[in-house]
This record gives structure tokens, sequence and C-alpha cells, in this order.
């Protein structure tokens, strides 16, 4: 592996009109790579799924199977992808490298074939992103149509689901997670 010398973004650089702009046309970039045949696709619905099953007997009482059964609707009602992009999944801003004169990112743990919106719905998720911050975002990657938008509201709720799953497994690993972002986390779920 090589070295290249950046920083990671600030919690706050996440709100920046600019970067996120920057961010948008980095995933455009990603997503033009051509994708190798036969590799497994990933789904974001159908790991938070997992995540839920795993989460059935847990706490709070109720609260997973109702996030079950509202993932499965939501999954249901949105329609298959018309094609399959390269995906890293996990834009986290501790996955980004600011060098100045680009943008790299780290952690390609889970990056693969994917829907178009992920990368823009876990970028949203991660960082709550409000409508100016996913304006900037969209500019940026250069597909601001009324069918993007609503497949993103889609993916940034599964996305949501699946953090919250993601986490609920992790701490029952015994990794540390905070509390306050799992309770974020339902608020926005809205179950």
């Amino acid at each position: 592996m090589q070295h290249a010398a950046g920083r990671t973004p600030k919690p706050g650089e996440l709100r920046d009109a600019s970067f996120l702009r920057r961010l948008g046309a980095w995933i455009a970039r990603l997503q033009a790579v051509p994708l190798p045949m036969g590799l497994k696709p990933i789904d974001f619905g159908e790991r938070a799924a997992a995540y839920l099953a795993q989460l059935q007997d847990r706490e709070p009482p109720g609260l997973h199977a109702r996030l079950g059964v509202e993932l499965a609707l939501r999954r249901a009602v949105l329609k298959p992808m018309a094609h399959r992009v390269c995906c890293h999944h996990d834009l986290h801003r501790r996955n980004l490298v600011d060098t100045g004169a680009a943008i790299m990112v780290i952690d390609w743990e889970y990056a693969g074939p994917g829907d178009p919106a992920a990368d823009l719905a876990s970028c949203i998720g991660y960082h709550d992103l409000g409508p100016a911050e996913v304006d900037a975002l969209l500019a940026g990657f250069g597909q601001n149509c009324v069918e993007l938008r609503t497949r993103l509201d889609a993916m940034a709720w599964i996305f949501d689901c699946l953090w919250y799953g993601w986490n609920g497994v992790a701490a029952q690993e015994g990794l540390e997670v905070e509390l306050g972002l799992q309770q974020q986390l339902i608020a926005r779920l809205g179950v």
C-alpha cells in the first residue's frame, strides 16, 4: 500500500457545499468504472433484513419486528435497479482522505456492484445531510432527476435501517456503540 498525504474531513466539512460537490463528483467517477463480471451485488435491504433478524429477541420489545415489516414494505415498492454500478457502500467521513487536490477513499471492505443510489444514501445517512447538503452532493454527482431523488429517499431509509441493525449486532458482539446514535436512528426510521 502507498501512503497518500491528506486528512480526514472534520464532521462540519460534510456540511460544506464545495466539499459535497467534490464528493458527489467522486461518486459519479466511481460509478462510471466498468464492473467485472460475476461479482455478487451488494443489497442494503438484504443486509439490513439479516441484521434485524439477528436482533429479533433483543430490546426494545417489538421494535425489530416492526422495522423488519417496514423494511420489507419499502423494499417491495422500490423498483428494481435498471443497472448495477461500482459502489463503495461505506462513505463515512472516516473513510475519506482529502489531499486538497483530490478526495481519496479507503476501507473497501463493503465495495461491490450496487444500486446507483447506495453511495449517496450512505453519505447522506452517516452525516445526516439536510436538503441543501443533498442538493450540493447531487450537483457534484451530476444527476439531479426526480427518479434518482425518489430512489434516494427510499435508499436513505433503508441505509438508516442497515446502520441501526449493524450497530445492534456490533453491540451484541461487545463493540461499543453510541446509545444516542441508535436513538437518533430510531427517530429517523419513524417506527
